[in-house]
């Protein structure tokens, strides 16, 4: 059976002792499973890694890079391009795109962004929801 050796512990182990990752060379963790379970990242680390994450995941789903990003929340003044507040509510900013064209719109609160994205990003049926909401005002 094929051995690794551990990036932690330096120990050659076979790779059942290994969790797989696609991501790597060989197709296992460098860490063995037993150095990898005592490991636990600091508060930094993970703030780190989840910052990483964040602008990796922006990139790939709206094409917003994290200098692009920064720049049009600058731009808004801090606040969401729709309903102008300056809280960006339970998951923080979203970059905003039109997913036909792909092409980067604004920064948006989670409550506009959802709401965007529950009409389908469709102007006809917003404009419907704006009568409807006239119809039920007067």
């Amino acid at each position: 059976m094929k051995k690794l050796r551990c990036s932690s512990c330096k120990e050659e182990k076979t790779v059942d002792k290994f969790y797989k990752n696609k991501s790597t060379k060989t197709g296992y963790s460098n860490q063995c499973q037993e150095c990898r379970k005592k490991w636990k990242p600091s508060l930094d680390q993970k703030e780190r890694y989840n910052e990483r994450t964040r602008n990796w995941n922006r990139k790939k789903l709206s094409g917003f890079s994290k200098e692009d990003f920064d720049n049009k929340l600058i731009e808004q003044g801090y606040r969401c391009a729709i309903c102008n507040t300056n809280n960006p509510g339970a998951t923080n900013w979203h970059a905003d795109h039109d997913h036909k064209t792909g092409k980067k719109r604004g920064v948006l609160c989670h409550k506009c962004n959802t709401g965007l994205g529950l009409l389908k990003d469709d102007v006809e049926i917003l404009c419907a929801a704006i009568e409807y909401l006239h119809h039920y005002t007067k």
